[in-house]
């Protein structure tokens, strides 16, 4: 896979996602493929992410879903939320139009926030309190040196007594990218990224831990994850699937803020 995109500021990254959020969007018709690359089956993804962080998080908190895309998870993550404040969050407002129309529900809410403006990020925790932070995917999006502006932003976000889960692609994820592409070809939805200017990139477990380092925050607990076999259609005329799915590895990771208690 290319490099991250280069976000030196954060107007160009927000651009980019918006022209893929749009012409996403459009797709939204009959016979069309709208979907995009993250769009997993919610039993192996929201679902099994809630029962693994839910034992650790207080679940009086609101819960955001940050990097939304189309709500398709956000709106389970609602369902198996009791009774509290859920709101989808993305730097793109084709993408929350998008996730509105497609996966609105009462008393779930989608609105766009920049995880890299500092201001808007402590307005949402100055409206909302401390939060449940739900992250997928979105990390290794961010160029290496704007990750530190998201650590801030994920501190704030939670405070005291949020928790962070954050499920992410793991350190050999770009060269199992590289060789399925070589194997079977491009995927139409991956095409899609690349050409709006989207760029991803990598993050390692080493890396994840480095940016939230013990003191600051506390892992509660952590995990390698077998991504879930995804089929593909690939890019062209014919609209054909790969023969082989796609399943990247990951890695997971709930997190607190603060030292852990000294037992």
């Amino acid at each position: 896979m290319a490099d991250s995109l280069d976000n030196g500021g954060t107007g160009s990254f927000q651009t980019a996602w918006e022209d893929y959020w749009q012409k996403t969007f459009l797709l939204t018709k009959p016979n069309q493929d709208a979907e995009s690359i993250w769009d997993i089956d919610v039993d192996r993804a929201a679902v099994r992410d809630f029962h693994r962080f839910a034992g650790e998080a207080d679940l009086s908190l609101p819960l955001l879903d940050l990097g939304c895309g189309n709500g398709l998870q956000t709106q389970t993550l609602a369902q198996q939320y009791p009774g509290r404040p859920v709101v989808g969050a993305d730097v793109s407002e084709a993408a929350v139009n998008l996730a509105a129309l497609r996966f609105g529900s009462p008393g779930l809410e989608y609105r766009t926030l920049d995880v890299l403006d500092g201001a808007a990020v402590a307005a949402f925790h100055e409206e909302f309190g401390d939060v449940n932070l739900y992250i997928r995917t979105l990390l290794h999006f961010i160029q290496a040196d704007r990750r530190p502006l998201f650590v801030d932003a994920v501190e704030t976000l939670i405070g005291e007594r949020g928790r962070l889960y954050l499920w992410e692609l793991g350190a050999e994820a770009p060269a199992y990218f590289s060789a399925w592409i070589e194997r079977n070809g491009m995927p139409r939805d991956l095409e899609r990224v690349l050409t709006s200017g989207v760029r991803p990139g990598s993050v390692t477990r080493e890396q994840i831990i480095e940016l939230f380092p013990e003191g600051r925050f506390t892992r509660l607990q952590d995990g390698d994850d077998a991504g879930t076999p995804v089929p593909k259609v690939l890019a062209g005329p014919d609209g054909q699937t790969a023969a082989e799915p796609w399943a990247p590895p990951c890695y997971w990771v709930v997190v607190k803020t603060g030292s852990a208690p000294v037992v």
